[in-house]
């Protein structure tokens, strides 16, 4: 029974950690939200740093633009969340409702990255 629980506890995490990153997409808040991707333990400091930054110019570039034609994000909900059988990765289904009025699915790949959920950006 216990491990059903922590289940759910794990699942709710990923779910929000990936809702919570699509917030700071929806505030322009891009650092915060390139602190929620799964870097590599491997890149050293430097290297580290210089892709957040590429990763963040990009999204001021072209994130800025796209939310800005369909009028912000208005909403977010989770959709749907499934998490793999060994705990470590899930995905994680948003639906966005944007200033306009369209809406939008998009699948979220999460990773177990030391204790936290983050955005696996590896396909």
């Amino acid at each position: 029974q216990f491990t059903d629980i922590s289940a759910k506890i794990e699942r709710l995490e990923a779910a929000e950690r990936a809702k919570k990153y699509a917030g700071y997409m929806q505030s322009g808040n891009y650092e915060k939200f390139v602190d929620g991707i799964a870097f590599s333990d491997e890149a050293s400091a430097e290297d580290l740093k210089q892709a957040k930054d590429m990763y963040v110019a990009m999204f001021k570039e072209k994130g800025d633009k796209k939310l800005q034609e369909k009028g912000g994000i208005k909403s977010i909900e989770v959709a749907s969340e499934t998490i793999a059988e060994d705990g470590k990765t899930a995905v994680v289904e948003l639906s966005m409702t944007y200033g306009n009025g369209e809406t939008d699915t998009d699948k979220v790949d999460m990773v177990l990255d030391n204790g936290n959920w983050k955005m696996s950006m590896k396909k």
